[in-house]
C-alpha cells in the first residue's frame, strides 16, 4: 500500500516579494509595503523534490492570496 505526506503551501511561498511602488492613482489610499508576484520556477523546483500539486484554493484571486495543496509518495 502506497504512504504519502502531505503539504500546505502559501501563495507567497512561490512569489518573488517586491517592494511596493505607489502611483498617482494611490493617493489617499492605504497601500500595501510590498506586492507578490507569482514565480512559476519556484513552484517547478518544488516538484523537482518530488512534490504533486494535488490541489489550489484561492482567497480570490492568486496574485494576493492562496493554498497550493502537494502530495509526495513516502518510500
Amino acid at each position: 500500500m502506497d504512504r504519502w505526506e502531505y503539504a500546505i503551501k502559501d501563495f507567497r511561498d512561490f512569489s518573488k516579494k517586491t517592494p511596493y511602488v505607489k502611483t498617482p492613482y494611490d493617493r489617499g489610499r492605504i497601500c500595501p509595503e510590498f506586492t507578490y508576484e507569482f514565480d512559476p520556477e519556484m513552484l517547478n523546483e518544488f516538484g523537482r523534490q518530488g512534490w504533486e500539486l494535488v490541489a489550489a484554493e484561492s482567497g480570490g484571486s492568486f496574485t494576493s492570496s492562496g493554498h497550493f495543496i502537494f502530495k509526495r509518495k513516502i518510500n
